[in-house]
């Protein structure tokens, strides 16, 4: 679990260093995953759209079976949208 650090002070330099290294993961979390989503299903989108199952395009099934043929990619819109939706609750 998690325990608080007391020992740190609001507003000083070692604070504002971890609260930079807390954004910088938030961003790369956020864009990192639909990216990585994205290049994966794009490396076998050949195989996905021709219906010719590779070992990469088999093991990714869950990520593009809900969706049409050439709608592979959509999933990674669901996931920019998720991620938009919980960031904007959490900012209210």
């Amino acid at each position: 679990f998690l325990k608080a650090d007391y020992s740190v002070e609001c507003n000083s330099a070692e604070h504002l260093r971890i609260e930079r290294l807390a954004w910088a993961s938030i961003i790369v979390y956020a864009l990192g995953v639909p990216c990585c989503t994205l290049l994966i299903l794009l490396c076998c989108r050949h195989s996905i759209i021709t219906g010719n199952p590779m070992l990469l395009s088999r093991a990714t099934t869950f990520i593009h079976q809900e969706y049409k043929m050439g709608t592979y990619w959509w999933e990674v819109a669901e996931i920019f949208r998720k991620c938009f939706l919980v960031g904007l609750i959490t900012v209210l």
